[in-house]
């Protein structure tokens, strides 16, 4: 399971935004959509609040490692799929000028699983099986230690 620790700037009914820095692991991360861009280079996640937390306070937020997954899945596999369909039917037109066919198909199947990835992201985070939840309240002293890990 994935972690994060960060400060609450905004509340609704069962959802949090959490400001969070930047990591290492943003930038492999197909919940770059739920993100946007905070101060400082920190990143603003719109996560599930089961605990009813409220502003300023500093809470862990978890993405499950299946959720890690999916995303993963969604974010190299899918348009990876596309690709390799688009090269296939590029070559299997029968023209003297496979190459020229066999690399149109792989952009076109590339950028059909780009958007079919996009989609499927945004439908499964509908769904909330791709969204981080707030997991704990940390306390100062977890903070500073969690700091001093980076």
């Amino acid at each position: 399971m994935e972690s994060e620790i960060g400060k609450v700037i905004a509340t609704r009914s069962g959802h949090a935004r959490v400001e969070v820095s930047q990591s290492g692991m943003c930038s492999h991360c197909e919940m770059h959509s739920s993100c946007a861009m905070g101060t400082g280079g920190a990143r603003i996640i719109e996560v599930n609040d089961p605990l009813g937390v409220s502003v300023d306070q500093h809470v862990r937020i978890e993405l499950t490692s299946s959720g890690l997954v999916g995303a993963s899945f969604l974010a190299y596999m899918v348009p990876l799929f596309g690709m390799l369909i688009g090269v296939i039917l590029g070559f299997s037109v029968p023209e003297s000028r496979n190459e020229l066919w066999g690399g149109l198909g792989a952009l076109l199947g590339l950028a059909i699983g780009v958007l079919a990835s996009r989609l499927m992201g945004d439908w499964f985070g509908r769904q909330g099986k791709l969204t981080p939840t707030i997991t704990a309240v940390v306390t100062d002293e977890e903070r500073k230690e969690y700091d001093n890990e980076d």
